[in-house]
């Protein structure tokens, strides 16, 4: 869950010189490795769901570096895959738990396919849980259907640090039209 780099840093031969007047013969490179304080992680629980049931998805982000984040804003929207939209839904903004990071606003997003959790911060070393209650429908006869939500990139938005970018993640669901018995 976690962002990881490779960078080249290069200083360039022609731009330093020394007090003696030398330059070096080639550009100085050194490679680094940036890591992203900044991790998101969504899963659906129960992963099997009969149509009508209600689950839970979790959204944790979390906060790997040494100071607090503030995000901004955070939403996904669908909370079901785009192809499916309406399948999964939020009754309530009830429904939308932020847990011990309150959230300054909380709100359903397309008529309660989606969710919105703004201005909450998250500690140095320490994450945040959106918990949200959905209900999944299976309008088909005989075949359940698979739900797979993405988060896309950058869909965290960190306001003093916008140059943190979240990475996508993805998590799978599946509705059946009844409940049936799987075995693995």
């Amino acid at each position: 869950g976690v962002y990881n780099r490779q960078l080249d840093n290069v200083i360039d031969a022609t731009s330093f010189t020394s007090d003696e007047g030398l330059r070096p013969a080639a550009n100085a490179t050194a490679r680094s490795r940036v890591r992203s304080p900044l991790a998101v992680q969504k899963n659906f629980n129960p992963t099997v769901l009969a149509s009508g049931e209600q689950g839970t998805t979790t959204i944790t982000i979390s906060n790997n570096g040494n100071s607090p984040l503030t995000v901004t804003d955070f939403f996904d929207d669908p909370i079901g895959a785009t192809s499916e939209s309406g399948q999964l839904t939020i009754a309530s903004v009830a429904d939308i738990d932020t847990g011990a990071c309150p959230a300054g606003t909380v709100a359903l997003l397309s008529g309660g396919l989606g969710c919105r959790a703004e201005d909450f911060t998250i500690p140095a070393d320490s994450s945040c849980a959106i918990v949200v209650t959905f209900t999944g429908v299976n309008s088909a006869v005989d075949e359940p259907i698979t739900y797979t939500n993405s988060i896309p990139q950058g869909r965290v938005v960190v306001g003093a640090a916008p140059s943190l970018i979240s990475q996508g993640r993805s998590a799978t669901v599946i509705v059946a039209d009844r409940l049936r018995v799987l075995k693995s």
